[in-house]
């Protein structure tokens, strides 16, 4: 198995991520991994039987993140299974969602990944965030899921190996193998209780960043988030916006999936467990927000269009509780709330 790579060397400036076209940076490389792919239409896998095949490359720039058989090797990944969803004109009459959140490795094992996986009766996996946590936990040695790195991670590095570590448990390895999963971050891919400007243990200060061994907030953010896009399966979704993750999908015509970011991209200042009271003082000011301007008028644009085209159900797909339960709700910035129920039946 190949070691994470080491580097802290995140993006500078709004330059896009890893994509298609920068292969010739790949190609490039003086250590570039090779990748074989193709894909069949049974789980046979003769290589006669192959749809499409092609070639990849892949380097420690973005963590070797790539299923491949190695050029030149008889070494071979699992096969996988994945299914595409249909065109949006597609008349649908069921489609089975799995839904999953707060998976904490060291908590336990993760015997729902794999029951859901073996009983085989959804069509895709949704994910609405808390894929791993960031915390220090457990003992190495003594605890068979002691988190890894062993303390809270900030850098890139630590990232890519807590992914990595989450990745070793089978039951979520063979849910990944069987499923096309759609994804969603909430706070703990980054840091608990994330907002536009800072978590619940770390701000835009000068302690703060000294505390965290150099590392800024929006440096920890991008860490987090390049990570994320490495080892998920997810595309980025805009290359001249790295922290967009929230997007639609239109699954015929039963339902719209709209996916949303209530943490990380634009949110307004949330509980940071020991300003309780002020955010109790502040919920009802309309300057609030839980998305940013630009995410809440494309959620509200999305929402409009669903309708619009006739889609049986709109799904709101996002990381938070839609009640008064708690300050880290939709209510806990009143306006969003007030304005999404608006033409809503719930």
């Amino acid at each position: 198995m190949l070691a994470n790579d080491d580097s802290n060397v995140t993006v500078e400036r709004t330059v896009p991520y890893y994509n298609h076209d920068t292969e010739s940076y790949i190609l490039a490389s003086s250590n570039p991994i090779c990748v074989d792919w193709a894909v069949y239409s049974s789980r046979l896998g003769n290589d006669s039987a192959a749809v499409t095949s092609g070639r990849a490359y892949t380097t420690s720039d973005i963590d070797f993140t790539v299923k491949f058989s190695v050029c030149g090797s008889s070494n071979r990944s699992p096969l996988g299974r994945f299914k595409t969803a249909p065109s949006a004109d597609q008349d649908v009459s069921g489609i089975g969602l799995g839904v999953f959140s707060c998976s904490n490795y060291p908590n336990g094992y993760f015997n729902a990944y794999g029951n859901a996986a073996r009983k085989d009766r959804v069509d895709f996996m949704v994910h609405l965030g808390d894929y791993i946590y960031e915390y220090e936990q457990g003992v190495p040695g003594v605890d068979p899921r002691a988190a890894n790195p062993p303390k809270e991670i900030f850098s890139l590095y630590d990232y890519r190996t807590r992914i990595a570590e989450y990745r070793t448990d089978l039951d979520l390895l063979l849910n990944h193998q069987q499923f096309a999963w759609i994804t969603t971050w909430d706070d703990h891919e980054v840091a608990n209780n994330g907002y536009r400007d800072g978590f619940s243990g770390m701000n835009n200060t000068e302690e703060s960043f000294i505390d965290a061994g150099g590392v800024s907030v929006d440096q920890r953010k991008m860490n987090a988030v390049r990570a994320y896009f490495e080892w998920m399966p997810i595309r980025q979704v805009d290359m001249d916006d790295n922290l967009r993750i929230w997007r639609n999908f239109q699954m015929g015509t039963l339902f719209d999936l709209i996916t949303l970011d209530t943490r990380n991209y634009d949110r307004s200042i949330t509980t940071l467990n020991e300003n309780n009271e002020y955010i109790d003082l502040i919920a009802n000011d309309s300057g609030r927000s839980l998305m940013g301007s630009h995410q809440e008028s494309w959620f509200y644009r999305q929402r409009s269009e669903s309708n619009d085209r006739g889609a049986a159900w709109c799904i709101i797909d996002n990381q938070i509780v839609f009640s008064r339960i708690n300050i880290s709700s939709w209510f806990g910035t009143f306006e969003n709330p007030t304005t999404a129920i608006s033409g809503m039946a719930i």
